[in-house]
């Protein structure tokens, strides 16, 4: 996940859509958007990745089985995205699932062909193994802002966006997996609770017997799942004490 820092006041309209200091916010919703954030997703997200640095996933095997997995799960009405105002230019993506499936494994359709892939899905789903028991668990899956966009909250508001529909569904939790130093800092900073913590090194995969991500790229060392506790109350959100 990218980074981004700030925040700023609110414009909403009838339509759905907010602009918020000349960035348009917008539930995904039609079949174009999907393949606009789709093109985003695969073109800028796993260039920054840790897993996807580690394991040399190239532009062919993102084509190959990550689009279509991207697809579908902006297909299910839970994403957002961010456009420039002034352009229209698509500018940041949230990727949510609700509810989460099973396993991430259970969503690749040749494990063995996709074998990079199905690497990542088997740390996923040990990271994320104790989300079954919250279900119904609103899923953060990827967040992703143009570099020439980034420290202008573009992110946060992303974020924040999907607590409220979280919320709106009746999830009592809202959760995402951090990959890198600089997202699991700033859900911290937006009082997300540091769930489990898994370093790159010490990770032995359950099929290979083999340590897949020995070499992460610094300051990238662990993976980390965050968790916030929901209320549905008006449409509020905020954080649920033990």
């Amino acid at each position: 996940m990218d980074n981004d820092e700030g925040d700023s006041d609110s414009n909403s309209s009838s339509s759905g859509s907010n602009v918020e200091n000349g960035i348009l916010y917008q539930n995904i919703r039609s079949s174009e958007q999907v393949d606009d954030a789709t093109d985003f997703v695969c073109d800028l997200y796993y260039q920054d990745e840790p897993l996807s640095q580690m394991l040399a996933i190239s532009k062919e095997e993102i084509e190959a089985e990550e689009r279509r997995l991207i697809k579908n799960d902006l297909s299910g009405n839970t994403s957002f995205v961010a456009f420039d105002g002034e352009t229209g230019e698509l500018c940041g993506v949230i990727v949510n699932v609700c509810p989460i499936p099973s396993s991430s494994l259970d969503e690749i359709q040749n494990p063995t062909a996709h074998e990079k892939c199905a690497t990542i899905a088997r740390f996923l789903d040990l990271i994320g193994s104790e989300l079954q028991w919250y279900n119904p668990v609103y899923y953060i899956d990827i967040v992703v802002v143009d570099a020439m966009y980034r420290r202008r909250g573009i992110c946060r508001k992303l974020i924040q966006r999907s607590e409220q529909q979280a919320s709106r569904l009746g999830c009592k939790i809202i959760a995402a997996v951090a990959t890198s130093k600089f997202s699991k800092e700033l859900f911290l900073r937006d009082n997300y609770e540091l769930h489990k913590e898994i370093n790159y090194r010490d990770y032995v995969d359950a099929v290979t017997k083999q340590r897949p991500f020995i070499n992460p790229p610094a300051p990238h060392f662990s993976a980390a799942l965050l968790i916030k506790r929901l209320n549905q109350t008006n449409n509020q959100t905020y954080v649920i004490p033990y």
